[in-house]
C-alpha cells in the first residue's frame, strides 16, 4: 500500500492546502492537511501513481506503509510527514528516502542481506535496509558495525539517524536511542531491534538476529 506526501512551497498558506485537499477529495481519495514548524503538507492515502501533484508542491514522497502500520496509516504518515520536513529543512539526517522512493522490497523469506560495500560505507558512515517490510541502519563507527531497526518500540514511528548526536531520534514523541538500540530518552518500552552485521570480503553482511550463516 503506497500513499503520498506533498510537501508544499514556502509561500503556500493553510488556505491554499485545504483547497487542494477539498481537490483532491473531489476526486474520490482521502486526504489531509499536516504541518511541521512553518512547512505544510498534504497527505493522500492510498494514492494513485498517476497522480499529478499541484505547482504549489516543492517535494513528493511516495510512502509504503508497512503492513503492521496500516490500521493506524494516518499516525504512521503524519509521522513520517515529520521526519520529510525535518530532511527537507536541512535539521535532520533520516529515512525519508527509505520510503518515500523505497528499494526493492528484499528479504521477506531471506536469512541474510547483502548491504553495501565497505569503501561506500566510511564514505557515508551509514546505510539503510529492509527486511521485508521492515527498515532498517547500519552505522559504522570506527571498525564497529551497529545494525538496528529504524521502527521505534514505542508507536511504531520511524526513527532518525543524527550524525551530529550519535543517536537514533524518534520524532513522535522525543525518544532517543543509541547505537546498541537502547532506549536513552522518551516512553519506549523496549531497545530497538538489532541485527548481526558482519564483513565478508569488502561487503557488509546483516543477518537475522539468531540466524547462522551456512
Amino acid at each position: 500500500m503506497r500513499s503520498s506526501i506533498w510537501v508544499l512551497r514556502p509561500d503556500t498558506d493553510a488556505t491554499r492546502a485545504a483547497s487542494i485537499v477539498d481537490e483532491l477529495t473531489a476526486r474520490g481519495l482521502v486526504a489531509h492537511v499536516a504541518s511541521h514548524d512553518s512547512t505544510l503538507h498534504v497527505v493522500i492515502e492510498e494514492a494513485p501513481d498517476d497522480l499529478t501533484p499541484t505547482p504549489d508542491v516543492l517535494r513528493v514522497a511516495r510512502v509504503e506503509i508497512p503492513p503492521q502500520f496500516r490500521a493506524t496509516r494516518r499516525n504512521f504518515l503524519d509521522s513520517f510527514a515529520t521526519a520529510l520536513a525535518a530532511v527537507v529543512a536541512g535539521s535532520a539526517i533520516g529515512v525519508a528516502g527509505l520510503f518515500a522512493n523505497p528499494p526493492e522490497r528484499r528479504g521477506d523469506d531471506l536469512d541474510e542481506l547483502d548491504v553495501t560495500g565497505m569503501a561506500e560505507l566510511r564514505d557515508h558512515g551509514f546505510a539503510t535496509f529492509r527486511f521485508g517490510s521492515e527498515p532498517g541502519i547500519v552505522v559504522l563507527t570506527g571498525d564497529r558495525l551497529h545494525a538496528l531497526s529504524l521502527v521505534c518500540t514505542h508507536l511504531g514511528c520511524l526513527v532518525e539517524w543524527s550524525p551530529d548526536r550519535r543517536q537514533l531520534l524518534c520524532p513522535c514523541h522525543r525518544g532517543v536511542f543509541d547505537l546498541g538500540g537502547n532506549v536513552l530518552e522518551g516512553p519506549a518500552p523496549r531497545p530497538l531491534r538489532a541485527f548481526d552485521a558482519s564483513v565478508q570480503g569488502d561487503r557488509v553482511l546483516v543477518r537475522r538476529p539468531g540466524r547462522v550463516r551456512t
